[in-house]
């Protein structure tokens, strides 16, 4: 698999570097007023909006990866396709968000007729049909963003940056305890408040906090399934759309070689023609890698001229490293994943804690659900210092 990381804004890493600077002089650690866990849009959203809010706030914004955006990525800023969620839909806060950022959107390419594989005769025959959108694999009436849904985290992380805020990437939190109102998290990051905008397993199984969570929330978030958890996706990036050329134009959805005993359950177009980026994307199963994928393309598609030749990227990302085995999605958007913990200093956010849990319109409400809460609570303590 090609491996590439995204690049963000030179004073992302100006700010970065300043941070490493920083850690190595003999003055005490500051006392962040918050620190927000996860670099995801909500987490990322949360951090802008109390910038906005209260600009001397000082915030900090950690991340276990060495790339921002959580389960909104994309392969790199010179190629902006999502391995992660993807699509919008009829969604009002995350269409005001978007319209705020700058970022416009497009509707989701199916122009063409799609291929079908039949195991007639034990070969994988394929078959093109006309079936108006019923193989897209997001149904219909579905947009993409230009740049990537997984475009939004580096707009918001540059304006954090812009606003004063910090972002630490490779910073896995492990460890969170009071004492005096002060929260600290791995024995030395100091903070008032704690965001912490990741997946529910992930914190009932990763965090150690002290005292410990209560064992019906705790309960709660491990039954609680990761949304994206273990889901697959391939992006084939060409340097043109050899699909829309000649008489058979393909809509490039397909029923994928799955069935056939392959990794690729359905494929779309998964092209930006506005920017002139082209690709085809699909829903892999686990055990997929670019060797298979490049032939399992050539089963589906044929294997002459540019349908292999002019491939210039293939990335496969499984989401196995964002929750555990088992879960329901029946406790998406339940209060006791809201529930703040150790008197109220610690917040909890992301998708699965909302309504509209599964979908990245969850991630922006619970962002902005997250920036509310901390704006008040940073306000309330500043009257109460005034009296």
């Amino acid at each position: 698999m090609l491996k590439r990381f995204s690049s963000f804004s030179s004073t992302l890493l100006l700010a970065m570097s300043s941070l490493t600077i920083t850690s190595l002089t003999s003055q005490p650690p500051p006392v962040f007023d918050v620190v927000v866990i996860g670099s995801g849009i909500s987490g990322l959203l949360t951090a802008e909006l109390v910038l906005g809010s209260m600009p001397a706030t000082k915030v900090l914004v950690v991340e276990k990866s060495t790339q921002i955006g959580g389960r909104a990525k994309i392969i790199s800023q010179n190629s902006p396709f999502d391995l992660g969620g993807a699509w919008t839909w009829s969604d009002q806060r995350l269409n005001a968000l978007t319209k705020r950022l700058g970022i416009e959107k497009f509707k989701q390419p199916s122009d063409g007729v799609d291929v079908i594989l039949q195991d007639l005769y034990g070969g994988g025959q394929r078959q093109l049909l006309n079936t108006g959108g019923q193989l897209l694999a997001c149904g219909p009436g579905a947009e993409r963003l230009q740049g990537g849904v997984g475009g939004v985290p580096v707009k918001l992380a540059e304006e954090v940056v812009k606003r004063g805020g910090e972002v630490r990437l490779s910073t896995s939190v492990t460890k969170i305890g009071l004492n005096n109102d002060i929260v600290t998290l791995n024995d030395s990051i100091q903070t008032k408040f704690v965001v912490i905008a990741a997946p529910p397993q992930m914190i009932a199984t990763h965090i150690n906090f002290s005292p410990p969570l209560p064992s019906k929330q705790t309960s709660s978030m491990l039954s609680t399934q990761t949304w994206m958890y273990n889901t697959g996706k391939a992006i084939v990036e060409y340097d043109k759309p050899w699909w829309k050329e000649g008489e058979g134009k393909l809509s490039l959805c397909s029923s994928g070689t799955s069935r056939l005993g392959g990794h690729v359950e359905v494929t779309w177009d998964n092209s930006d023609y506005g920017n002139g980026k082209y690709a085809i994307g699909m829903f892999v199963k686990e055990g997929a890698n670019e060797e298979n994928v490049r032939a399992e393309i050539a089963q589906i598609f044929g294997s002459d001229g540019d349908k292999i030749k002019g491939i210039t990227g293939v990335d496969v990302k499984i989401w196995s490293d964002v929750g555990v085995p088992g879960g329901s999605p029946a406790t998406y958007g339940s209060r006791i994943l809201r529930e703040e913990h150790l008197e109220g200093r610690v917040v909890f956010s992301g998708t699965e804690t909302e309504d509209e849990h599964g979908h990245i319109e969850g991630a922006v409400i619970s962002g902005e659900r997250a920036a509310e809460t901390i704006i008040a609570k940073l306000r309330g303590e500043m009257k109460a210092e005034e009296l």
